[in-house]
């Protein structure tokens, strides 16, 4: 789960030297203080300027605030877009990439219908309207129960969408030449490990056709971070 803490580890770490000092953990300001906030992913829009997108509690709008001078102060919220989840949906896997371009991508994912993909040439001022994605799966069931979602853009311009089908437990990814207009029909099923649960698929480029996946493993009562790579641009993929 992406939870809210997610901004404040984003702060600390992702920071230059330069980045203001922040004594102590502190709320969102600008969230309302009688909601409980559970997802959020934040960006870089520029040297100073950040963004977080974040979902409220009823899981039915998505929010974003900008910060101008690297988090210390906040915007208002901006609504973005309603979202119609289903009812017994309990997280809507947001995440969010800024590419080489410029675009800014915002995804989410509806139980019993798609995933959801809108994007915005203009720093987030104004928004495309939703794209539905399907997922994967033999039945039609399975390509509408997508979760776990993550954006990534590899060094060939590709941008890559991965998730989780809760149908059949497996990882896929689809791919987008476009800058994100449209994305590939079939999607690129990532290998399981016989015995284990593996989620919160991402995949980057580390090389020239060189890509690196991480991901979590989990079996029985453990789980951890693990890591594959593949040299062909994911046609193949390390043990």
């Amino acid at each position: 789960m992406k939870e809210f803490f997610t901004f404040i580890f984003f702060a600390l770490v992702a920071s230059s030297p330069s980045f203001p000092q922040i004594s102590q953990i502190t709320r969102l300001p600008v969230q309302n203080p009688s909601q409980s906030i559970k997802e959020s992913v934040p960006i870089w829009l520029s040297e100073n300027e950040i963004m977080i997108f974040y979902v409220n509690e009823s899981l039915d709008t998505v929010f974003s605030t900008k910060s101008n001078n690297r988090g210390l102060s906040w915007e208002e919220p901006k609504m973005i877009s309603k979202i119609d989840v289903f009812f017994n949906q309990h997280e809507t896997h947001l995440t969010a990439l800024k590419n080489t371009s410029g675009r800014l991508f915002l995804a989410w994912t509806i139980f019993e219908e798609s995933m959801k993909l809108i994007y915005s040439d203009d720093n987030g001022a104004s928004w495309s309207e939703p794209m539905s994605i399907l997922g994967a799966g033999w039945h039609p069931v399975f390509q509408k129960r997508s979760s776990f979602l993550n954006l990534t853009e590899w060094d060939n311009g590709n941008l890559c969408l991965s998730f989780y089908s809760y149908g059949i437990s497996t990882n896929f990814y689809k791919l987008s030449t476009d800058f994100g207009l449209s994305w590939s029909e079939d999607a690129n099923e990532f290998p399981g490990i016989s015995g284990s649960v593996l989620k919160e698929l991402s995949i980057i480029s580390i090389d020239e056709n060189k890509l690196l996946a991480v991901f979590e493993k989990s079996k029985s009562n453990s789980s951890g971070i693990y890591s594959r790579t593949s040299s062909d641009n994911g046609l193949s993929w390390t043990d």
